[in-house]
């Protein structure tokens, strides 16, 4: 998951070094998302928004039938915000890799800044989570030694995990899969041509929604299918293609047209496979998490690419530049892994999501809990930020990139 420096508001657009002293205002505004560029915090924002929706609304027990139980419904599809994150994670990070190949410290550099942004306030939830929770809850199984080497190394999501242990960090097996895709996609960017990268980005999306089907049809569990990388490859390397694409000339306009096609075309499928239409099992699974998996990245990926196209002027762009939006965005990597763990505090002090005074005002509940909850969470994640995040990430400075770069500003935020 990539989270942005916080304190920005405003757009800072790119400019090689060589330009800097004649900026263009028109290229400016055209690669406007070259730089910081806020919307994008907004589209952040808007993902962690749907997985808070999701988690703290999942255990409350509401009267059947009630409109409060059909809200609760609807945000239970915030499952879906962790396949946004996944896009753009892509985008940003293979944005940073494919401007800065070809410096002195292409891989050092990048693996250093990397490290700053996402271990230091990681290893503190990693160790929160292994030897400090176990004294608040009862019996509190951590799995032992291997289980939480597994954490530590960024395996979690191939390993199956003790029942409390699930349910309170349970969410950092997403966390996993973009660590390994970050150890594997430099490299990848390094040894190919941006042809050729774009190539391989098309194909993993491509490939992906056949894998899991043919998986599935073999015997292997639909949790298995959910949380394994290569399995779950196909968000970021929608986000990897649209990067890519978008510093293509001769691809941006195709890309365009497509995002256009295929979103209409995504947003049907979804529509099909996650509404109210009952297929037989076990096709419903097979579909769902083959083609409607793919559905979700394809649409979120238009999503991100009439963004970045239409400018900071465009309507979509200032309502994802909206204030609540982009502060969500800007501490939403310390929000993601803070907020369960909360839940599941808040819940031993007295106050589950299943509360019984919940049956009189199941509305006021279902908005309510889940609005304290969520500004508990997001003032634990500004808690995080002054104390820790931002001076490891002063430390970034110590590790620029070489002298040839042409670097976006954006890796500020990566």
């Amino acid at each position: 998951m990539i989270a942005p420096a916080s304190g920005s508001s405003t757009v800072a657009t790119y400019t090689p070094d060589s330009q800097r002293s004649a900026p263009r205002i028109e290229d400016a505004t055209r690669e406007a998302w070259r730089g910081h560029f806020v919307p994008l915090d907004g589209l952040r924002g808007l993902a962690i928004l749907l997985v808070l929706l999701l988690h703290f609304t999942t255990d409350m027990e509401l009267p059947a039938g009630s409109v409060a139980a059909g809200v609760r419904s609807v945000f239970q599809i915030g499952w879906i915000g962790v396949d946004l994150f996944f896009v753009l994670s892509g985008f940003l990070i293979t944005g940073i890799l494919v401007d800065n190949k070809g410096s002195g410290r292409y891989f050092s550099a990048f693996y250093a800044r990397r490290a700053l942004r996402i271990l230091p306030v990681y290893f503190i939830a990693v160790f929160a989570a292994f030897h400090l929770l176990p004294r608040v809850f009862q019996d509190f199984d951590t799995g032992g030694a291997r289980t939480e080497a597994a954490f530590w190394l960024f395996f979690t999501n191939f390993k199956e995990l003790p029942y409390q242990l699930a349910r309170t960090v349970g969410h950092f097996w997403s966390l996993a899969i973009e660590e390994q895709f970050y150890l594997m996609w430099p490299l990848v960017v390094f040894l190919t041509s941006r042809a050729g990268a774009r190539r391989i980005a098309l194909l993993t999306v491509i490939l992906s929604p056949i894998a899991r089907y043919v998986a599935l049809r073999a015997g292997v569990s639909a949790e298995s299918v959910y949380h394994f990388t290569p399995f779950r490859l196909d968000g970021l390397a929608t986000g990897a293609f649209i990067a890519l694409s978008m510093r293509a000339p001769e691809a941006r306009g195709g890309l365009d047209r497509l995002s256009k096609i295929a979103g209409a075309a995504a947003l049907t499928v979804a529509a099909i496979l996650y509404g109210p239409i009952h297929l037989p099992e076990p096709l419903s699974t097979r579909l769902d998490f083959s083609i409607g998996f793919s559905a979700l990245c394809v649409g979120f990926g238009a999503l991100l690419t009439r963004v970045v196209i239409s400018g900071p002027g465009s309507s979509l762009a200032r309502v994802l530049s909206w204030r609540g939006l982009v502060t969500l965005g800007t501490y939403s990597y310390a929000m993601y892994l803070v907020h369960v763990p909360l839940l599941r505090v808040v819940s031993k002090v007295g106050l589950p999501p299943q509360w019984h005074g919940s049956q009189r005002w199941p509305m006021l509940w279902v908005l309510g809990y889940t609005a304290v909850l969520a500004v508990l969470t997001l003032a634990a994640a500004m808690v995080s930020w002054h104390l820790c995040e931002k001076h490891f990430l002063a430390l970034k400075r110590h590790f620029p990139y070489g002298a040839r770069e042409r670097q976006a500003t954006y890796h500020r935020a990566a």
